[in-house]
């Protein structure tokens, strides 16, 4: 199976195409019932499964990610999965920033701006790969 195939067949989540979605979109499928985060967050960590050994994208899976707590719906970022820099420190995760010298090393404390995505709703996916110590 090709790249473009696998992108089209993982793309499907309970009959919504999750390719562009839109934040406001995702809280009008939610409010419609046709979504929860729980499943879009199944959807897309089935699209990283399957296309991350043709992009190496994306190099850790936040294991926690389908067990948070629904927040409130009223917050921006209700329901909305997201990966963060491997260079920004989130709990129970390495952060490598590209470079195996820090491979075994998890941050003390969870970053601000991970903290603050958190406290608006957002999910925690995983982590991206980038340049040895980029920022």
């Amino acid at each position: 199976m090709s790249l473009v195939e696998i992108d089209k067949a993982t793309a499907n989540c309970y009959g919504i195409d999750v390719r562009d979605l839109t934040i406001s979109e995702v809280h009008g499928y939610y409010a419609r019932g046709m979504l929860t985060p729980s499943m879009l967050t199944r959807c897309y960590l089935k699209r990283i499964y399957y296309l991350n050994p043709y992009l190496g994208a994306v190099v850790a899976i936040n294991r926690l990610a389908t067990s948070f707590a629904e927040a409130d719906t009223s917050l921006p970022l209700y329901g909305i999965p997201i990966l963060i820099k491997d260079n920004i420190a989130v709990d129970n995760m390495r952060t490598t920033a590209g470079s195996l010298f820090l491979h075994d090393i998890k941050p003390k404390h969870e970053a601000l701006v991970v903290q603050r995505l958190r406290k608006q709703g957002a999910i925690i996916l995983g982590k991206t790969n980038l340049s040895e110590l980029s920022g």
